[in-house]
């Protein structure tokens, strides 16, 4: 019944070689009606730490437990400074969505919206040039992401959410895209 156990006193404690599969009460109650040991009361804790490890430990990482990693899907919306041509405010957008990539995420849609009247002055600015990407990537990618617009000095202010329904939002074009004319605040009514 007990074959791979083999218990031995090693200065007043039972030092014990077991089987991964068998319970630490099991393995209590066998070491307490071995002779020589009946006076020893060992604590589940000091089982659990004579047991043998099997798998990998508790505070390695999801990756060398072979587990999923959770990929989300996020929106991003950057004011860019209003001074910048549409070809930076490009090359912006493209250097934006390749550090997403390199961090293991997916760029689903990218969208500029162009140059907008701000609902109130930001850094001193009235106006700036929206972009929107949404896309999709393990946690570590929002970190870089967000870490490389905080450095950018083109950025004025960004802002990202998760998005539960990808498909959903990619279908969504906002209606101030269609009049250019409107500010953020006339496009919402005013409703701030």
């Amino acid at each position: 019944m007990f074959s791979g156990v083999e218990c031995r006193p090693l200065i007043g404690l039972a030092f014990c070689f077991l089987d991964p599969s068998l319970p630490l009460i099991r393995l209590l109650n066998y070491a307490r009606k071995l002779p020589n040991i009946h006076s020893l009361s060992l604590q589940r804790r000091e089982l659990q730490l004579l047991a043998p490890v099997t798998g990998p430990p508790r505070w390695v990482g999801a990756a060398a437990r072979k587990e999923k990693i959770c990929v989300k899907g996020y929106e991003t919306v950057i004011i860019l400074h209003p001074d910048l041509t549409e070809e930076e405010v490009k090359d912006l957008t493209e250097q934006f969505s390749s550090v997403i990539t390199e961090q293991g995420g997916e760029v689903r849609k990218s969208d500029i919206w162009g140059l907008r009247k701000l609902a109130y002055k930001v850094q001193g600015h009235a106006n700036g040039n929206f972009v929107c990407l949404l896309f999709t990537g393990p946690p570590q990618t929002i970190a870089e992401f967000e870490r490389k617009l905080r450095i950018s000095e083109q950025n004025i202010r960004y802002m990202t959410v998760r998005v539960e329904d990808l498909d959903a939002a990619e279908k969504i074009r906002p209606h101030l895209l269609d009049d250019p004319t409107l500010s953020i605040r006339e496009g919402y009514n005013g409703r701030f």
